[in-house]
């Protein structure tokens, strides 16, 4: 598990530097740029990256990790994870990242006054109500996959406090937990039944938030296995709604090779 962990990581930053190239680039203006595709880190972007540099996306992913790690890893508690995962997200902020998503802005700004996550989350959903479920959780959430793979429960949590943080919005947690749970299931079993795995950790969830699986149940059929790969490319959405993203990023997943 330890190599597969590392390996999901060095992935995650792989993507990342590849798709901070293109970020905020319109999907015609890429493919007349690339024709074939973009197949190097070469950097650039709005922000100025140097090839194979990530984004906020990794270093966010990576708070998480040493965040947990440093609570106690797998026998950590929830809260003392939202603590500790706070303590790495707020040094990072403060020593001037290039990018920062306007919702984690907002939200590590609010932190910083209040000294509360519960507050901070209050306070953000308040002043952005369904605008809350931006992608900014579900891009940092791969390293929850690696601590408790047999415990869907345990999982779901605290991927749902670590979004809650920031992003408190009930698309935002059921995306982020989810996919950890999906993560968690291919990094055990290998990806040869994406079909059977997907619908395995939807069910999971259910049993383990059944009162958010209630109100996401318009998500859950939008996300299903069949409907997705039945997508044409021009169909897929690039926004910064935590849908959108997951939806593509499992269309990416499921009809390539």
């Amino acid at each position: 598990m330890l190599s597969r962990a590392r390996d999901a990581l060095l992935g995650l930053a792989c993507g990342d530097s590849l798709g901070a190239t293109l970020e905020f680039m319109p999907r015609e203006d890429v493919r007349r740029k690339y024709p074939g595709g973009l197949r190097d880190l070469v950097g650039g972007g709005p922000f100025g990256w140097a090839p194979g540099e990530t984004t906020d996306d990794t270093a966010m992913a990576l708070c998480v990790l040493r965040g947990i790690l440093k609570a106690g890893g797998g026998d950590a508690d929830v809260q003392a994870i939202v603590e500790a995962v706070g303590q790495e997200f707020v040094a990072w902020f403060r020593s001037g990242p290039k990018d920062v998503g306007a919702t984690t802005a907002m939200a590590l700004q609010t932190y910083l006054r209040e000294k509360s996550w519960e507050r901070t989350s209050a306070q953000v959903r308040r002043a952005l109500g369904d605008r809350a479920a931006g992608n900014g959780a579900l891009m940092r959430t791969l390293p929850v996959a690696f601590f408790w793979p047999d415990n869907p429960k345990k999982t779901v949590e605290v991927a749902r406090a670590i979004v809650q943080m920031t992003h408190p919005h009930p698309h935002a947690e059921w995306c982020a937990a989810v996919y950890s749970l999906y993560a968690a299931r291919i990094l055990v079993e290998g990806s040869g039944a994406p079909a059977v795995q997907w619908r395995q950790s939807v069910r999971a969830h259910r049993v383990a938030a059944p009162e958010l699986a209630a109100q996401v149940l318009d998500v859950e059929d939008r996300l299903d296995y069949r409907r997705v790969v039945s997508l044409d490319e021009d169909v897929i959405r690039s926004t910064g709604y935590c849908v959108d993203t997951l939806e593509a990023a499992l269309w990416a997943f499921w009809t390539s090779d």
